[in-house]
């Protein structure tokens, strides 16, 4: 887990490392251009989960500490939507994903992949529509 810092109260926030370094670029991007933004981070487990929205505004002092020595890899599109959002009118928004989502994502990833090869093996079973025909044009 890695941590933001921000601010002269120092508000520490603990998120993932790799959520981290796009918040990271986003807000290096903003602040090379001088332009405040309102960013919004949705941390903790059920039940405890917490919302906090804070005033990004260059001068301000800001850290980045990672667990890790080595940096994420940083998704494209990601930036780009994580950018998108700094700029609208909520600002940027980062809710952290609940440890439940990540184990029903993959239990409905399962369920739709058995579905697809369900789906595959009956159409391979069934005789294509139009061949029949095809056959009896060709032998007459």
């Amino acid at each position: 887990m890695a941590t933001l810092t921000y601010g002269p109260d120092a508000t520490t926030i603990t998120v993932d490392d790799r959520a981290l370094a796009h918040l990271q670029y986003v807000i290096f991007q903003r602040y090379r251009r001088h332009e405040p933004f309102v960013m919004t981070l949705v941390t903790g487990e059920a039940g405890s989960r917490q919302r906090r929205s804070t005033w990004m505004t260059p001068g301000a002092p800001v850290s980045f500490a990672y667990d890790r020595e080595d940096m994420p890899q940083l998704d494209r599109v990601w930036l780009e939507e994580l950018m998108k959002q700094s700029y609208s009118g909520t600002g940027l928004v980062y809710t952290e994903p609940l440890e439940e989502e990540t184990v029903l994502d993959e239990a409905a990833a399962s369920e739709v992949l058995a579905a697809a090869d369900a789906i595959v093996g009956a159409a391979a079973s069934t005789p294509r529509v139009g061949t029949r025909r095809t056959a009896e044009r060709t032998a007459a």
